[in-house]
């Protein structure tokens, strides 16, 4: 099948193949992306529809976390429990590495303290403290994260928000929950010669799904990616069985065509060797011919002829 495979014209066809394989490839893949941006678009865009509401709204205390919740912008009022301030690390921004500042806050409405994540820095002295007495937050809603994979840290630093933990070291009543600040009332006042605080935008909401017609024309392409392929596959399969027929033709008719002559040579030589072993017939006539003359003249009687 090889040497079927590299006819010229069969290799003009694999080119064809190859070019049409990888341009229907990358338009699938091109589609899926879009599939994928265009859901995600979606729920950004839904996100940023979505109306403040109170906390206790949205999720109270020792309850579980409602997936369908997660980022959902929320309003709480209370006071930050500046003693459990502490910072989560080996967190990045703007390509900086650094650590979340959190302190939770207790609710009034509730009395149970929920992580707050109040910034970015980059050091770990000299944190500003939070705003004493009482504030009104809003911010992102987002579920606790999983245990710390980091090992022993330092004394005032977490590996992530594992609400499990917390709820052991803090006591009391706790949110299954944190929440990315995006404001504050009153402002934080300025602290000079503490370490800077960034803000740290919330995490943009990623979509489960896709978008369903971008979805089917992606698997319309990759489909005709694999036609294509299918198609140079079979007229491979096609001219191979032609030349195999071919060949077993030529195989098959060989030895007729090269003892006919042959047997058709010694016919002739037969022929001739009899036709040289038998006289001719008038030659056998005529030389035959004079015996049978001279043998009725024999038995013919003598007759005289007299005179009157």
């Amino acid at each position: 099948m090889l040497r079927t495979a590299m006819k010229p014209r069969l290799l003009r066809l694999f080119v064809v193949m190859l070019v049409l394989t990888a341009a229907f490839v990358w338009l699938g893949n091109w589609q899926w992306q879009t599939a994928h941006n265009r859901a995600n678009q979606q729920v950004l865009e839904e996100s940023n529809g979505r109306a403040v509401e109170p906390l206790d709204d949205v999720l109270k205390p020792q309850t579980t976390f409602d997936n369908g919740r997660s980022l959902q912008p929320i309003r709480a009022t209370g006071h930050y429990d500046a003693a459990k301030t502490e910072l989560v690390a080996g967190r990045v921004l703007d390509g900086k590495n650094g650590y979340w500042l959190m302190t939770p806050l207790v609710v009034d409405a509730t009395g149970a303290r929920i992580p707050v994540v109040r910034g970015f820095v980059t050091q770990t002295t000299k944190l500003p403290a939070p705003t004493s007495g009482t504030v009104t937050i809003e911010g992102a809603l987002a579920p606790g994260e999983s245990v710390s994979t980091l090992g022993e840290l330092p004394e005032g630093q977490i590996g992530t928000i594992d609400m499990g933990r917390l709820l052991n070291e803090w006591g009391g009543k706790v949110y299954n929950g944190f929440v990315f600040s995006t404001k504050q009332a009153p402002a934080a006042a300025p602290q000079p010669g503490t370490a800077v605080v960034q803000h740290i935008p919330p995490p943009v909401p990623k979509a489960t799904k896709v978008d369903l017609r971008n979805a089917a024309y992606a698997w319309q392409w990759w489909i005709f990616a694999i036609f294509a392929v299918f198609m140079w596959l079979r007229i491979l399969h096609e001219e191979y069985l032609d030349d195999r027929a071919a060949a077993e033709a030529a195989i098959s008719d060989g030895p007729q065509s090269t003892d006919a002559p042959d047997v058709r040579a010694a016919r002739s030589e037969g022929d001739a060797a009899d036709d040289l072993d038998q006289p001719d017939d008038g030659a056998a006539r005529a030389s035959s011919a004079p015996e049978t003359l001279a043998e009725q003249g024999a038995m013919r009687p003598a007759t005289r002829k007299e005179t009157p």
